[in-house]
């Protein structure tokens, strides 16, 4: 969508198609940014009207003194961190973790791509400035209104620029690079850094937003916002991300058990395809392509879309699963596997963990070394279907985790 939306009239047609309810409103996030990338340069007022009948029927929160004040009392009466913080994890809804880096998870590790040049630029940091601490550096009525409105208060660093082509096409984000040859851009919506040849610049001008978009609770509940505030406040449930992989790689069907070895795996490369030896019949000797996938609100990733669907939620084969970790020496960690299936874990191909997963967890030890290492699991569906992985270092020095060595 990210991709299409560069067009104005493509972004059109993608408002169009939500407004007509034939796209799903779980995609609102994408779909808005579709739009709001046009915005600032469309002088016909189309794109904004079409922006407000996209988020016609979400949540509406005033930004008054009064409207705040009873947030914020509702926030410390009624609000629940730890649903919060899996409003927080849940890029279907909020798009927090997406954007934002809190305790070392999220906003990290994105991806970078080049649609336009067709070369990448490395990527690091985040869309969001860091929210670790946030619940004390903010008073909880500041912090409410930071997230309805955005654009009232921009960080430093964290306005948006858009950057037209000469054919038209248009990028919206943060500016990270510019020089005679080039200018990069930081993508919101898909986390990526864009590379536009300054050839090919026509108009490159700073936005009046916030990288953050407006309306960004459309997709929240009343109660949820009111959790997502308490668990911003709550430096103890904060804590519980740490260690958490957010975001991963995700590849699959493949035939087996999750003890299979596949003569691929100790050279893993998400930016390569897998030629499936053996599969579900409609996969089997074709090209499988590395997807990236984050965690849903209970910090596992649902690998059932790309393990094949046997049925109404069940999967009919098994699916991998990688990560890059940082480590900053030579160590032995302790990891939390969490989910449904069975897994064999590898670091830099070299077998780690194995056994099967439940919603408590699984404890092993990770064999890390200094710098930057590979983490692989294998993972295999349940009898009913069911497979998803959450990662968790919970013992360990400074390790982190990535979609790319950076």
């Amino acid at each position: 969508m990210a991709a299409l939306s560069v067009e104005p009239a493509q972004a059109k047609i993608i408002g169009r198609l939500y407004a007509e309810k034939k796209i799903d409103r779980a995609l609102l996030p994408q779909v808005a940014a579709a739009l709001q990338k046009h915005v600032a340069a469309d002088k016909t007022g189309e794109f904004q009207k079409m922006l407000a009948e996209v988020y016609k029927g979400g949540l509406i929160v005033g930004s008054d003194e009064a409207s705040l004040k009873q947030l914020e009392e509702m926030v410390k009466a009624k609000g629940d961190a730890t649903r919060g913080r899996a409003v927080f994890l849940d890029s279907a809804k909020s798009q927090c973790a997406v954007c934002h880096q809190l305790e070392g998870v999220g906003g990290r590790g994105m991806g970078a791509s080049s649609p336009h040049a067709g070369t990448g630029a490395s990527a690091g940091g985040g869309i969001g400035p860091d929210l670790t601490k946030i619940g004390t550096a903010l008073a909880t009525n500041k912090l409410i209104e930071s997230i309805i409105e955005p654009s009232k208060e921009i960080k430093e660093g964290f306005g948006t620029w858009v950057l037209t082509t000469n054919d038209g096409q248009v990028y919206t984000g943060l500016k990270i690079a510019e020089n005679d040859k080039a200018v990069i851009i930081r993508d919101p919506s898909q986390a990526e850094d864009i590379l536009i040849p300054r050839g090919d610049v026509k108009e490159l001008r700073p936005g009046q937003k916030s990288a953050m978009p407006d309306n960004v609770v459309s997709q929240l509940s009343a109660a949820e916002l009111i959790d997502l505030v308490a668990f911003l406040k709550d430096e103890k449930a904060q804590a519980s991300l740490r260690g958490m992989v957010s975001r991963a790689w995700v590849v699959g069907p493949f035939a087996g058990d999750a003890m299979k070895k596949e003569e691929w795996e100790p050279r893993a490369d998400p930016l390569k395809p897998i030629k499936a030896a053996a599969g579900p019949a409609d996969k089997a000797g074709k090209d499988l392509q590395w997807n990236r996938a984050d965690v849903g609100g209970n910090g596992t990733i649902d690998l059932k879309l790309v393990a094949g669907k046997g049925g109404p939620g069940s999967a009919t084969g098994a699916a991998y699963v990688l990560v890059y970790a940082a480590s900053p020496k030579d160590q032995k960690v302790t990891v939390r596997m969490t989910g449904e299936g069975g897994i064999r874990a590898m670091v830099n191909g070299s077998p780690q963990v194995a056994g099967a997963l439940s919603a408590a967890g699984a404890t092993g030890t990770l064999s890390l070394t200094a710098g930057w290492n590979t983490l692989l699991v294998r993972v295999e569906p349940t009898d009913k279907g069911a497979i998803a992985l959450g990662v968790q270092v919970t013992g360990g020095e400074g390790v982190r985790f990535a979609l790319r060595p950076e």
